[in-house]
């Protein structure tokens, strides 16, 4: 074929792409929470993660506990986006000073736990102990999934990439 009779085949195929490129108002943004569910009790999946358990109220109000910590946190959540949520802390001096030697604790555990039994990856899982706060902050925002089924659950995750999972109490 004559370069010239080519022209309009290929003139025929690039418009067809090229519409197919177009803008599209499909969104791949995952859906919203489900708001609803968040009100109750969660308990952590893992009895090694930090947090270990949150109750969320209708008030916004919440109380968490902390892996190894007596007393729990106190605060409120407002929902930040669709799929994020801001916590802030009621922290007292005591629940300061308790939360940092907790975090610092819980550096620690890790590193042993990666000592233990880390195997190959023994190196990143220690390394992963500073992704951890030196002490608690007074407001953090969380991404959030919430989940039915089966069974209902509920993830947290950093914007240093800590995630933690919950489900409901038996």
């Amino acid at each position: 074929m004559s370069p010239k009779r080519l022209r309009l085949p290929v003139a025929i195929v690039l418009a067809l792409f090229l519409s197919a490129c177009g803008g599209s108002n499909v969104s791949h943004a995952p859906p919203a929470a489900n708001r609803d569910l968040l009100a109750g009790k969660w308990q952590a999946r893992e009895k090694e993660q930090l947090f270990q358990s949150f109750e969320f109220k209708d008030d916004k109000s919440f109380q968490a506990t902390l892996w190894q910590m007596q007393e729990p946190i106190t605060g409120t959540y407002t929902w930040s986006g669709d799929n994020s949520i801001t916590l802030e802390y009621k922290l007292t001096d005591e629940s300061k000073k308790a939360g940092k030697e907790t975090l610092a604790a819980y550096r620690q555990h890790i590193k042993d736990r990666a000592k233990a039994g880390g195997g190959q990856y023994a190196e990143q899982i220690a390394n992963s102990s500073a992704n951890f706060e030196d002490g608690l902050l007074d407001k953090q925002e969380w991404r959030i999934g919430l989940f039915e089924g089966a069974h209902e659950e509920m993830n947290l995750k950093s914007n240093k990439g800590l995630e933690f999972t919950f489900k409901r109490p038996n």
